[in-house]
């Protein structure tokens, strides 16, 4: 049994340092959400051994932060392929991982990581969430999944387990 975490990266300014949308650094209240997501992850158990990331700024600043939360803390790897990705590149991203991680979290941004999860979700009973919070997926917003699977190549059949968005989190 794997799980696969999804985040969209926490708030962020407006506009980067140079002006490029990449370093676009974490708002204060970003900053915020990001330690909220953190602990609750932590507390629930959803402790990712990876987490894989866009290597923008506010993404590796929401991954980075994340980290700081885990015990142990978990390895992270940020790629330039992540970057807007959509929702299929986020996915060849998850297949490629290796088998012995069994929690794995993605930390990227919408539109991506709302169709991605979408797309797990397809089909499945949603209990008490809200498809339109699914479908906006704010920032610092994340999914949990079980998968019924021993590889991640051909990850499917995913088993959403958790959603929350960081605001509703205390």
């Amino acid at each position: 049994m794997k799980k696969l975490i999804l985040v969209r990266h926490a708030r962020a300014e407006r506009h980067g340092e140079d002006g490029r949308d990449e370093s676009r650094a974490l708002h204060p209240k970003g900053h915020t959400a990001v330690d909220k997501v953190g602990a609750y992850l932590q507390d629930e158990g959803h402790k990712p051994q990876l987490v894989i990331h866009s290597a923008a700024k506010r993404t590796t600043q929401t991954a980075w932060g994340l980290c700081e939360c885990f015990d142990p803390s978990p390895m992270s790897e940020g790629l330039d392929a992540l970057y807007l990705a959509a929702a299929h590149e986020t996915f060849d991203v998850i297949e490629r991982t290796e088998d012995t991680v069994e929690t794995l979290m993605i930390v990227g941004h919408n539109p991506g990581i709302a169709d991605l999860t979408m797309q797990l979700l397809a089909g499945q009973p949603l209990g008490n969430i809200a498809r339109s919070d699914i479908q906006a997926f704010p920032p610092a917003a994340f999914a949990v999944f079980e998968l019924d699977i021993d590889q991640w190549h051909g990850a499917k059949n995913a088993r959403i387990i958790d959603f929350k968005i960081a605001e509703t989190l205390t």
